[in-house]
């Protein structure tokens, strides 16, 4: 059931519970003081009605917390994708083997580098704040707590291989 739902239903129960407990309070002194239900019962259903309301409450309320959970955990998936798409494609340009075929082309490549450098380190950052969410998920006992180390250790291993790459590359354009 929807949250709205959930509290329609809880209007409705107060509604039945207020009208139920008539019964039990009333005298009936207009009809001889006949009663159509032993208040036992009355109060004994409205308990249960009661009972049954907080523990779909409860079950609404533990619902919602495994769909936030569930939220977070897909966030963290597609921040990871999106980390794991940029560095393969920065792997693709650090593995070029255009070396430049004179002084200008080298440079021109030494300067490129550079800013491909300078954008590593800013992006590095950012992967950095991802990584530290998906530890506080592992920390709050997220219930894909293992996938979400074993998917961190991967994304680690491949920025290590991108920062080998880039050293490779900076080592062969500056010779």
């Amino acid at each position: 059931l929807l949250e709205a739902d959930v509290h329609v239903v809880g209007e409705r129960v107060k509604t039945v519970n207020t009208q139920a407990h008539r019964f039990i309070e009333d005298d009936f002194a207009d009809v001889g003081g006949y009663r159509p239900c032993d208040p036992e019962i009355i109060e004994d259903r409205m308990t249960t009605l009661r009972t049954a309301y907080e523990e779909l409450c409860d079950l609404a309320e533990s619902r919602r917390k495994r769909l936030d959970e569930s939220r977070t955990l897909w966030q963290f998936y597609w921040d990871m994708a999106d980390e794991e798409g940029w560095i393969k494609e920065k792997e693709q340009l650090m593995s070029s083997p255009d070396l430049g075929h004179d002084l200008t082309s080298v440079n021109l490549l030494l300067s490129k580098h550079k800013a491909m450098e300078d954008e590593m380190q800013a992006r590095h950052s950012h992967l950095q704040s991802v990584i530290q969410a998906s530890q506080d998920l592992i920390e709050a006992g997220n219930f894909g707590a293992e996938k979400i180390q074993e998917r961190i250790d991967e994304i680690n291993q491949q920025w290590e291989s991108l920062i080998d790459l880039a050293t490779f590359r900076k080592k062969r354009l500056n010779e």
